[in-house]
């Protein structure tokens, strides 16, 4: 049947070797039993042999899960297992689905009715940026007695575009602020503050080393409570911000595509550490040929996610990466990104962006689970 593969069994070899003895027994003996037993077990190898292709015929599946969700992300998915035959029922379906990098999920449905569905539910899980748009499937089957095994291989249309794992930078998470990226203009974007403009009365939230203690003491001493330095302006976190990505290496440096996707997930955080901030921002990468993306809105956030999933890398010189940085507006916070170790291309920041955050490669490990083993007593 075409599509649908059949092997015999190891039960299925059994009753074919020992059903033509037995005929042949009875016939050579005159033993009637040995010969009905031997012509039965031949009927029933025939009928296995025409029943069991049959059972997958026709069979359809359906998936439904996110089509756009983030790696290491779980994900509820559905899959409906549909039989559109008009008499015949199907038993003992089991099913694989092959998802990328190597994520299988199997499952089983016992029985699904003509004209009918078996619903199966499972979750999903996958370890690494993707974009594909089928998933193959394979269908099992011993029925009806387990004496022919049948495969069936198909692709069923499933749309996924997996983000890249978000891993914030631990340099944008030093003491949950930004580093002052422009000190002339006297904000205070990290622990640092601009000059004080005058004192205020203490609210939750504000830190020990913001207490003015001269000031507080005379406050207590009137019945007053804390008093602390406000800074004028007063905003803790740059307005405008680029984020900048690149692969510039130096010469002879061994590429490594490891470094490159957990460079792809520094850049998923960083984003998203961005937005949750409502900060300004701009994302430029040498495999997009340097094109601005704005992600500020929940859209344009998609569509840059979506830029990192199907990313590849880029071959960057060195000079092009330093020509493109003298062009990057001076009072703006730049965070570069790289899948190449620091040391090779920061001497290449224009000393316009003194204050810009490089983000170290090496600093950042997958790690695997790890397993905990219980001793049984006896």
């Amino acid at each position: 049947m075409p599509g649908v593969e059949r092997k015999i069994t190891g039960h299925g070899v059994a009753v074919g070797g020992v059903a033509p003895c037995l005929v042949v027994a009875g016939l050579l003996f005159g033993e009637a039993a040995a010969m009905a037993l031997g012509v039965l077990g031949l009927l029933l190898l025939g009928a296995s042999a025409l029943l069991a292709p049959r059972n997958l015929r026709r069979l359809e599946l359906e998936l439904e899960c996110s089509s756009r969700f983030f790696a290491t992300r779980s994900i509820p998915l559905n899959v409906k297992l549909v039989n559109p035959r008009r008499l015949l029922d199907a038993w003992a379906v089991e099913l694989s689905l092959r998802f990328p990098h190597e994520v299988e999920r199997k499952g089983r449905a016992n029985w699904t009715p003509a004209r009918g569905g078996t619903q199966l539910r499972e979750r999903l899980s996958i370890p690494a940026r993707a974009n594909v748009s089928k998933v193959e499937v394979e269908l099992h089957s011993r029925f009806p007695l387990g004496l022919f095994a049948v495969r069936r291989k198909l692709s069923v249309a499933c749309p996924m575009m997996v983000y890249p794992r978000l891993i914030t930078p631990p340099e944008l998470l030093l003491d949950s602020l930004q580093p002052d990226h422009h000190p002339i203009s006297g904000a205070g974007l990290g622990d640092l503050f601009g000059e004080p403009r005058g004192i205020r009365l203490y609210q939750p939230g504000d830190k020990a080393t913001r207490i003015h203690q001269p000031a507080s003491a005379r406050a207590i001493a009137r019945g007053q409570g804390l008093q602390v330095r406000a800074s004028d302006p007063p905003g803790f976190h740059p307005s405008a911000c680029r984020i900048v990505f690149h692969s510039a290496a130096k010469a002879g440096e061994i590429i490594r595509l490891d470094r490159f996707e957990r460079a792809l997930s520094l850049a998923a955080g960083a984003l998203a550490h961005f937005q949750a901030k409502q900060t300004k921002l701009v994302f430029q990468a040498d495999f997009a040929n340097w094109r601005a993306c704005p992600c500020e809105s929940r859209s344009q956030s998609i569509a840059c996610h979506a830029l990192l999933a199907s990313a590849e890398r880029a071959q960057t010189k060195p000079q092009q990466l330093a020509e493109f940085l003298q062009q990057i507006p001076a009072e703006e916070q730049l965070v570069i990104i790289s899948d190449s170790p620091a040391e090779n291309w920061a001497h290449l920041v224009p000393p316009s962006h003194r204050g810009a955050v490089l983000i170290n490669i090496r600093q950042v490990r997958f790690k695997g689970r790890r397993m905990q083993l219980q001793a049984l007593n006896n």
